[in-house]
């Protein structure tokens, strides 16, 4: 009760001699030895200092023996499998405590789950902006996608039409879209290729800059013209879905056809291929209506023609046939096009309620990214550097996908990463 005072979620994990897990967005430690908090010079003060904490701490009030929790803001009381992350990953704490106090821990570093569980070590209370904690999902964070799906092109075909427009929640769908776009740029590291496709009436590439169309490599240029590209995107026009698969299929065919000299920005990441198509109605190919006036499934012939002559031609081309999920936003939009397409084509369909956020609706691709990694599985992957969200300046994240056996087959669970300080001291530049 008194942690939904305070504007926060309250997930019960088990019980330890009494104990419960402790949620970051819990009760701030002024203080130091309130609720176990230490003043800790070992990582700076730090940039939160000033907000709340005690005065007389040099350093910053951590908790060096066990961690805290964050879950997802979508979770839902009855999930079973956070519930088991946050019992099963206690038991990190003496580990992590140990490792600690000998130095060899310099930053945080934490655990997560494809529940979106995270937990994080040392523990260290959450500033609440108006009583609420912030939003965080793991599962969208840079260095989870990073580890969890390796190199990979990425095609995304993104529905502009008119309808995109209209409100889904408190936004447009148009400006949803945009955002959980953006946001998924982000997850991807240099190793990683990517292309954008509109369609409306017609269906156009998304070029990063002039001379950076068709499937690029994911760095820093690139991501920061499609995310400036895709921000001005201006939704109208009808839901041609096949012009979309026509072009993106171009795009595809493109990569993996031509001979890219060394160092070019443009070509393949010669690994896995999805597509991950957005749109939020019904298709107007074969003189359907693009409405729910549509009989059911109308305009599926068109684009499923399309997408079996591109998957034939990306096979001839020596590579392999795409994996498309397709994602269907509104109760309003239809299931059947979408759905047929994702089962015909290694994906899944996943319709995206009023207001959620699609990127965090997307586990399905991450699922599918990660059983492609193979005999890669123990790779670790870096992260470009960034800064802290918990006032420690510039890092990079250091993390390994965590597996476990079902049936055979191996099933990603998660995800374990360590933050050292960029360029390898406190606030090193």
């Amino acid at each position: 009760d008194e942690y939904r005072g305070r504007g926060c979620d309250v997930k019960e994990g088990c019980t330890d001699e009494g104990k419960r897990a402790i949620h970051a967005c819990g009760t701030v430690r002024y203080t130091e030895g309130e609720g176990g908090a230490v003043c800790s010079p070992n990582l700076g003060p730090g940039g939160l200092c000033t907000k709340g904490e005690d005065p007389r701490c040099d350093g910053m009030l951590l908790d060096i023996t066990e961690g805290v929790y964050r879950i997802p803001q979508d979770h839902q009381d009855e999930d079973t499998e956070l519930s088991r992350f946050i019992c099963t990953s206690k038991a990190v704490d003496p580990t992590f405590a140990s490792e600690w106090e000998r130095g060899a821990l310099n930053a945080w570093a934490y655990v997560s789950s494809t529940s979106g569980g995270f937990k994080i070590f040392p523990g260290k209370m959450l500033y609440r902006e108006d009583r609420q904690c912030t939003k965080y999902d793991p599962r969208i964070r840079p260095w989870y996608v990073a580890a969890a799906s390796g190199p990979k092109d990425l095609l995304l075909i993104l529905d502009m039409s008119g309808s995109m427009n209209d409100a889904l929640g408190t936004k447009s769908r148009r400006e949803l879209m945009i955002n959980s776009v953006n946001k998924l740029i982000d997850t991807l590291t240099g190793t990683d290729y990517i292309s954008i496709v509109t369609f409306s009436d017609e269906a156009e590439v998304v070029c990063a800059d002039e001379g950076f169309c068709g499937m690029m490599k994911a760095n820093s240029e690139v991501v920061r013209g499609l995310k400036e590209k895709v921000s001005g995107l201006i939704a109208k026009g009808r839901t041609h879905m096949s012009k979309g698969f026509k072009v993106g299929f171009e795009v595809l065919l493109k990569a993996r056809s031509l001979e890219y000299p060394e160092g070019s920005v443009a070509g393949t990441s010669g690994c896995n291929t999805v597509v991950l198509f957005l749109t939020d109605g019904f298709s107007s190919d074969d003189g359907c209506r693009g409405s729910e006036d549509n009989s059911p499934g109308c305009g599926l012939i068109a684009s499923t023609e399309v997408i079996n002559r591109g998957q034939e031609a990306l096979v001839e081309a020596g590579g392999q046939r795409a994996a498309i999920f397709t994602f269907s936003m509104g109760q309003q939009s239809d299931r059947i096009v979408p759905q047929t397409i994702a089962c015909q084509n290694s994906g899944v369909w996943k319709r995206i309620p009023e207001g959620a956020d699609p990127l965090t609706q997307m586990k399905e691709y991450y699922q599918y990214n990660a059983m492609a990694l193979g005999d890669e599985t123990t790779q670790v992957r870096w992260t470009s550097p960034y800064i802290d969200a918990l006032g420690l300046g510039k890092m990079v994240t250091a993390a390994k996908p965590m597996f476990t056996i079902v049936g055979g087959k191996s099933r990603l669970i998660g995800v374990a990463g360590g933050d050292p300080f960029w360029g390898g001291g406190l606030g090193g530049g």
